[in-house]
């Protein structure tokens, strides 16, 4: 059983990635400080863990998510204005690209893109709150569609115990 201060620990790992709204990377350092400050305390070092690979994973989703808009602008960029219209005209089939505009699938292009754009966003929030919940009521929190690029090892004991070895065999050898 966690205690209260793991709890708030954990509780503010995960609401502080919202401070990415307010300054930059600020999603992913105050998580990694905590992971780092309380790295002995297994429960806020799982949740920091989790906070970081899915605020990673945002990134990643969001770099997707701007890739593929400015293929698709590009792609449908290269149509603007030229928009070829076949058409029936008294001397038969007429290719030409003085048809009028065509706005249709810009709007639809428009709204893909805010729709996925709002998508991820609400993704980001609503999971973020949710472990928020879970870490205050002591329980581990696993996000949906989060990528793992933290593996269960940590970074950080790994390092400490490469410390601990060099110490011991100093005391060995003295």
């Amino acid at each position: 059983m966690p205690t209260i201060e793991n709890k708030t620990w954990s509780v503010l790992t995960h609401a502080s990635t919202f401070s990415k709204y307010f300054f930059p990377f600020g999603n992913l350092l105050i998580p990694l400080s905590i992971l780092v400050i309380k790295k002995r305390e297994a429960f806020v070092e799982e949740h920091s863990k989790e906070s970081l690979n899915f605020q990673l994973t945002i990134y990643l989703y969001y770099a997707l998510w701007i890739g593929a808009s400015l293929v698709a602008a590009i792609i449908l960029g290269f149509n603007f204005g030229i928009m070829n219209g076949f058409y029936f005209s008294e001397n038969g089939l007429n290719i030409s690209n003085t048809k009028d505009f065509i706005l249709g699938p810009y709007l639809i292009y428009a709204a893909v893109v805010i729709i996925t754009g709002l998508a991820i966003f609400l993704f980001d929030v609503l999971c973020v709150i949710q472990a928020s919940i879970s870490a205050s009521e002591g329980k581990s929190f696993k996000y949906p569609l989060s990528i793992h690029i933290l593996n269960k090892k940590s970074f950080l004991t790994s390092s400490s115990s490469k410390n601990e070895q060099f110490h011991n065999t100093q005391k060995k050898s003295l």
